[in-house]
């Protein structure tokens, strides 16, 4: 199990440090910046202490911590996929937009 804990930490802390990165760079705005490291931090937490993972455990009537780390994953695959839905259609928006202004200075 310790094994697994260290892997997840050090997944969790780079995770951490690529949020503030992008954040830095205004590639991601405050509000999701904040509520990606509360996650990722919660996460940690629970990965980190025992007790709190089996009171998650309890929680959800789950016999193993795997079990929880997998459908925590597919909801943030989840989320991910949403995310990258949202910017496809932001990007083409203003491929879009370009596109018709360059055609419309062409035409004139």
């Amino acid at each position: 199990m310790i094994g697994i804990q260290i892997l997840s930490v050090t997944f969790i802390l780079v995770m951490l440090y690529v949020v503030r990165i992008h954040y830095k760079k205004n590639e991601l705005p405050k509000v999701e910046a904040i509520v990606w490291s509360i996650v990722l931090i919660a996460l940690g937490i629970v990965v980190t202490f025992r007790s709190t993972a089996d009171l998650v455990r309890g929680l959800f009537k789950v016999d193993r911590l795997t079990d929880i780390i997998v459908i925590v994953s597919l909801m943030f695959v989840g989320v991910v996929m949403i995310e990258n839905r949202i910017q496809i259609n932001k990007l083409r928006a203003k491929l879009d937009r370009i596109v018709r202004d360059r055609a419309m200075d062409q035409k004139t």
